[in-house]
């Protein structure tokens, strides 16, 4: 949320694709007022667009072209970008049509942003299991996820359960490491 509100408040328009149902704008105007921001301004420059399943996911992202609201989009944001292929293709059955259709699509984002010079964000969830030599995480999406993404920042909650507690911020594709530490408050992360 708070990249998006950084590119509305650079006066340009943001296409938020909703896959969880989880875009709160009281949230956004919360973040954008404890910043000194006007929220209700910036929220009419992020056109969010909850997409349920995968070809609906697919089809808001070519709203910035048709959507007269989106002309100089400069950020499309995807939360959650593998919600919907998973859902609609479970299990290792179905893993190569879910990979190839999560292919394609990362492509054409892919393709839109180096040519329209746009910055494309999408965040993921990341499983954990065990193995042999201990557990481990990874994020859904695979291979087919990691080939199409140059930055990758990973959040870990550090006590506190949900709501509380330090967040730490680990970024690959600059170097890797512990980048940032904060906490989420009003003023979002911080």
């Amino acid at each position: 949320m708070q990249a998006a509100l950084s590119c509305a408040a650079r006066d340009s328009s943001v296409l938020y694709i909703d896959t969880e149902g989880t875009f709160r704008p009281e949230r956004m105007d919360a973040i954008a007022r404890a910043k000194g921001l006007d929220g209700r301004e910036l929220l009419r420059k992020v056109y969010r667009m909850r997409a349920a399943d995968a070809s609906s996911q697919i089809e808001a992202s070519k709203l910035v072209h048709t959507k007269a609201e989106l002309a100089g989009c400069r950020m499309i944001v995807v939360d959650t970008v593998t919600k919907n292929f998973s859902v609609e293709y479970p299990g290792s059955k179905n893993l190569t049509r879910r990979q190839g259709l999560l292919s394609v699509y990362l492509s054409g984002l892919a393709r839109d942003a180096f040519l329209m010079g746009r910055a494309v964000l999408l965040t993921n969830r990341v499983t954990s299991f065990r193995t042999p030599a201990g557990s481990r995480e990874a994020h859904i999406g695979g291979e087919t996820l990691s080939q199409m993404v140059h930055r990758s920042i990973h959040l870990t909650r550090e006590g506190g359960g949900r709501g509380g507690g330090r967040i730490l911020a680990s970024l690959t594709g600059w170097g890797g490491g512990l980048v940032a530490e904060g906490v989420i408050s009003e003023r979002g992360f911080s």
